[in-house]
């Protein structure tokens, strides 16, 4: 999975489900391993990738984990207007990561700020 989040030749729709994925592998709150090392550094490159719904997951994936390093990179995506798979933006989900990472109510804690305005990518 970490090799396909990696690839940039792999279809943003397969990277943003593997970054998914790896947000629900087991409880990352602190790295211990040098894998684990490796998925952070991932999510942190991914918060950078040229694809708005690697992005989208990617800030999916650093809430989950709690990544402290992400905070400065989510602060700068807070107002990304790009599209995720799921229609919603980058700037959304990394508000909402930044809120998980902070140990606040965030995504299903909370009621969402309406139906998405946009229609699902696929």
């Amino acid at each position: 999975m970490l090799n396909r989040v990696k690839d940039p030749e792999e279809h943003f729709l397969v990277r943003g489900v593997c970054l998914e994925s790896l947000a629900w592998a087991g409880p990352w709150f602190e790295p211990k391993s040098r894998l684990d090392h490796k998925v952070y550094r991932a999510i942190l490159d991914c918060l950078r990738d040229p694809h708005s719904n690697v992005r989208f997951w990617a800030c999916y994936a650093a809430g989950q984990m709690r990544i402290l390093a992400a905070r400065p990179l989510l602060l700068s995506l807070r107002n990304d207007e790009g599209l995720s798979c799921m229609g919603w933006t980058v700037g959304y989900e990394a508000t909402e990561a930044l809120k998980a990472i902070d140990g606040k109510p965030s995504w299903d804690d909370e009621r969402l700020p309406g139906p998405c305005p946009y229609p699902p990518l696929w």
